[in-house]
């Protein structure tokens, strides 16, 4: 994928994990990424993958992320020294005391590394309340398959 798309991957996309065990040495973010910006789009298994990773900033402080973390922005990248600075902006569903209804706030995750790769499944699936569920990420992609398409590192 081009860098452009690979930005592209976390408009309106959610977190399902943050890997540091998917691919040796690299950052992985794991995501349900939808194909379009239509209410309820269908959404695709996608794999953000940091290589040489030097800084992580996930402002989470507060926050309560059961159902994944909501990107709210298309990443952004700078060139930084001998890295690139890669910024994108999250929904952090904050509850406040006991309420039952949460505040959201919208904070910056910021990772700086050498370089990033991206992979994504040609399938997609109706997403749920909380994006895709397990076994629909599972059918779309394996880990095993996300390895072999990144390849070596």
């Amino acid at each position: 994928m081009e860098d452009s798309e690979i930005l592209a991957l976390t408009q309106d996309a959610r977190i399902a994990a943050v890997r540091w065990d998917a691919i040796p040495w690299c950052l992985v973010f794991d995501l349900d990424a939808p194909i379009s910006e239509a209410h309820r789009a269908p959404m695709r298994r996608a794999w953000i993958v940091f290589h040489g990773v030097s800084e992580l900033s996930f402002p989470a402080q507060d926050a309560r992320l059961p159902n994944g973390c909501w990107l709210t922005s298309t990443a952004s990248s700078t060139v930084v020294g001998d890295f690139r600075e890669f910024c994108v902006l999250a929904l952090m569903p904050r509850f406040i005391g006991s309420e039952s209804s949460p505040s959201s706030a919208v904070e910056k995750i910021v990772i700086r590394a050498k370089n990033i790769i991206g992979i994504v499944s040609s399938a997609s699936a109706a997403p749920g309340d909380s994006g895709l569920t397990w076994e629909n990420r599972i059918a779309l992609a394996t880990d095993e398959e996300m390895r072999a398409a990144v390849g070596p590192m």
